[in-house]
């Protein structure tokens, strides 16, 4: 990891900022939101994830990379989804799950489920980005089942984690109704998610 000291205290709106100042960022989201958009498109726009978290890993610049070769993305992109299918699929649809059974049994208090999916969403979400993160660092299946090295990140930072984390997952559930905008805003959003809560693991140096 290079020095990036200079970039340990970016706030969200700043790492947003530097995110999509390029005019061509808005059209790397869409080619990744229509991407998203298809089955076989899917792996291509989680390995636009994968190099970007790598981009950001080597060198500390969030802007986005370039839609190059996009055929190489396809592997690194099946390992992205299995990362988050492990870490962010499986709570999620259990959580989804529970929560269709407490509206069936208790209907009027059917809105604290709700809240509870909300925060398993968020954790899962930052546990995704750790699980990646680590896998990264050591490519292994194996990994993803280090759940200690895996939560270590979240459990000394979640408080940092809040506002992006109940940003994010608030703006996906507001848009998934809308089908079709679903992609784009999931890809555009998780993003900078992405980028803000790998610089809280790594840039203050907890759970490395």
């Amino acid at each position: 990891m290079v020095d990036q000291s200079q970039k340990a205290g970016l706030s969200l709106e700043e790492v947003c900022r530097q995110i999509f100042a390029e005019q061509s960022a808005w059209r790397k989201v869409l080619i990744g939101g229509l991407l998203c958009l298809s089955l076989i498109g899917i792996p291509v726009a989680f390995g636009f994830f994968w190099r970007y978290m790598a981009k950001v890993r080597a060198s500390g610049d969030f802007s986005l990379p370039e839609w190059t070769d996009p055929l190489t993305l396809v592997i690194p992109g099946l390992k992205a989804m299995a990362v988050c299918f492990v870490w962010f699929g499986v709570p999620s649809l259990v959580a989804l799950g529970l929560q269709s059974l407490f509206f069936a049994i208790f209907a009027p208090l059917g809105f604290l489920w709700i809240l509870v999916t909300v925060i398993v969403f968020w954790v899962c979400s930052c546990l995704a980005v750790s699980a990646l993160w680590l896998y990264q660092r050591e490519p292994e299946w194996a990994t993803l089942l280090e759940w200690e090295k895996i939560l270590a990140p979240f459990r000394k930072t979640w408080s940092s984690l809040i506002l992006p984390g109940v940003a994010f997952v608030g703006i996906v559930s507001l848009i998934s109704p809308i089908l079709p905008l679903l992609p784009f805003v999931f890809f555009g959003g998780f993003l900078p998610f992405m980028a803000y809560t790998l610089q809280v693991y790594v840039f203050s140096r907890k759970g490395i």
